[in-house]
């Protein structure tokens, strides 16, 4: 085996670890609150009047305190506590600050989730609300909007900024 070659492969090996490691021991509430960014983000900027370009200036995800509780098991949570049916999530928001051709203003964002606790990702989640400064979405938009879910995939997701923004996550 050429010297190249080799080197490949240890990277390769190094990149697979690296990743083995981030889907072990990111937290489900993260890559969902980091998910739930990304998509108020985009529905902000599509959504939201004046002319281009928006400019995201922070995003910062907010767990409701209704599950305090659970929320502080949740942090030092292992698989078992997940596939014992114990947590349940709460209902995640998220405000963007962002600046646009009208000056700044904000978003909120609300999702509804539902979680699969055996296998702990969370398997529906749905826009409940959008406000954008005092304008919300018709009923009609709201339907409009598509459900997603989140999974491991997507703790690999959420160690990538938003680039250009400021994420804020406040999990509890």
């Amino acid at each position: 085996m050429n010297k190249g070659l080799r080197y490949f492969s240890y990277f390769l090996v190094a990149l697979v670890l690296l990743l083995g490691c981030i889907v072990v021991f990111v937290k489900p509430q993260r890559a969902l609150s980091a998910a739930i960014m990304r998509d108020c983000v985009d529905l902000v900027r599509s959504k939201a009047s004046g002319s281009p370009p928006l400019n995201v200036v922070s995003a910062a995800a907010i767990q409701s305190g209704q599950n305090r509780r659970k929320l502080e098991d949740f942090n030092r949570a292992t698989q078992s506590v997940i596939e014992r049916g114990d947590m349940i999530p709460s209902e995640p928001e998220v405000l963007v600050e962002f600046r646009n051709s009208l000056g700044n203003a904000t978003a909120l964002c609300s999702y509804d989730v539902s979680m699969y606790p055996k296998e702990g990702v969370y398997g529906s989640v749905r826009l409940k609300d959008l406000q954008i400064g005092v304008d919300g979405l018709s009923p009609v938009e709201k339907a409009m909007v598509r459900t997603f879910s989140v999974g491991y995939i997507d703790r690999l997701l959420s160690v990538i900024p938003i680039f250009g923004t400021e994420q804020k996550f406040m999990l509890d």
